[in-house]
């Protein structure tokens, strides 16, 4: 298990405040109009090609996701000037190996930072997510990311752990994938550190203020699987963190996100 921290800095001035704002806007309009336009125009079609051919639905699929997300990262670090700070060991990349990222969930509006890393692999469109089902039912995003294949979890153990190796079985030929998992199953807001830290004081847990209690059963139920579909998977622990912590879309999208 390698453990990698990231750290997001950038610099901010008056005079690149307006100009932040206006290209975080640019950006928020361009995402909305290129999910709506993807999912109606690309993904529509693409169901039907899953049903005939799943290899090129995915191989398809792949070039768009990577494509769409590759957008985000020049974004964020060529527009927006955010400079990305690795730590830890270098992360690998072999042919024949995919990799398991376990990564906290400090915001609602993680995933575009998220990307950052397997783009440096050269992996952004084998990454698959793993949600709840409920994101599935959200327009335009969950029609596209449906369409992605990512692991949609119901948060029925009994329905959930037939789905988990049903769902890795169907990637058994598939290599080099990037499966990414937050334990702590949602987003961190005060009320839930208050809720876990009350849970884990109950429980003799070491009480935790940046992060929430990960839920280990369904990461214990992942790895079982991918034991047996993919015996070459590399576990990664990421950890994410921002100074200051978005509070909403709009502080992003507004250009004064994260200083660092």
């Amino acid at each position: 298990q390698l453990h990698l921290h990231c750290t997001l800095t950038r610099k901010h001035s008056s005079a690149m405040g307006a100009l932040g704002m206006a290209r975080g806007v640019t950006m928020g309009i361009f995402f909305l109009i290129t999910t709506s336009l993807v999912s109606a125009f690309v993904f529509v079609p693409l169901y039907m090609l899953k049903n005939v051919n799943r290899g090129a639905h995915r191989r398809f699929v792949a070039f768009v996701m990577g494509a769409f997300w590759t957008v985000s990262v020049y974004w964020l670090e060529k527009l927006n000037g955010v400079k990305f700070k690795f730590y830890g060991k270098e992360l690998g990349r072999s042919a024949d190996t995919s990799s398991v990222i376990v990564c906290n969930h400090p915001t609602e509006f993680d995933m575009p930072f998220f990307w950052h890393i397997p783009y440096r692999l050269g992996l952004v469109g084998n990454v698959k997510f793993v949600t709840k089902a409920a994101v599935r039912r959200v327009p335009f995003l969950g029609w596209g990311i449906n369409m992605a294949e990512y692991l949609f979890l119901q948060r029925n153990w009994v329905a959930d752990q037939l789905h988990i190796k049903a769902f890795f079985s169907s990637f058994a030929r598939e290599d080099n994938m990037v499966w990414v998992l937050f334990p702590e199953g949602t987003d961190m807001e005060a009320y839930k550190v208050v809720e876990h830290q009350k849970y884990q004081k109950e429980n003799g847990i070491p009480i935790m203020s940046r992060v929430l209690t990960p839920k280990h059963r369904g990461l214990h139920a992942i790895i079982s699987a991918l034991r047996v579909t993919h015996p070459l998977t590399v576990l990664y622990d990421y950890t994410m963190t921002y100074v200051p912590i978005p509070k909403s879309a709009a502080t992003i999208v507004s250009g004064k996100g994260p200083k660092e």
